[in-house]
């Protein structure tokens, strides 16, 4: 369990020292934070109370959380910088959602490091989603 804790840890670390740096920079250089690097600092205390309390929803919450950064919809930087692809068909342009890409990396390294929790959660839901459905 505390390998596995560890491997949640790790993700965490990051995304909390990215936070730190974020509000240091902001506040030494006069900027005001945008409405999303507000929402990023309300929604990680949650993860860090589930990382103590609640193992198994602090690995899906720090997903989500991984999730909604990878989207743009969270700021762990001071600058926000998005990705987004447009195709044109006839006069219609359709694009793809905005995507920051160093988040998109770090979801893959979370992924990585708690892909055995993550499949056990799933087989467990699985398994008792089965067993309510025999009864």
């Amino acid at each position: 369990m505390i390998k596995q804790k560890i491997a949640l840890l790790i993700p965490i670390s990051i995304v909390a020292i990215l936070i730190i740096y974020t509000w240091v920079y902001n506040l030494t250089n006069g900027l005001f934070g945008l409405w999303k690097h507000y929402l990023t600092l309300v929604l990680f205390l949650p993860i860090v109370y589930l990382f103590f309390n609640n193992y198994k929803g602090a690995i899906i919450a720090t997903g989500l959380y991984l999730l909604l950064g990878t989207f743009g919809l969270l700021a762990l930087t001071p600058r926000l910088t998005t990705t987004s692809y447009f195709v044109k068909i006839v006069s219609v342009e359709i694009g793809t959602p905005q995507i920051q890409w160093w988040i998109f990396g770090l979801l893959i390294l979370f992924l990585i490091l708690n892909f055995e929790p993550l499949v056990n959660l799933y087989l467990d839901f699985k398994e008792k989603k089965e067993s309510k459905s025999k009864s």
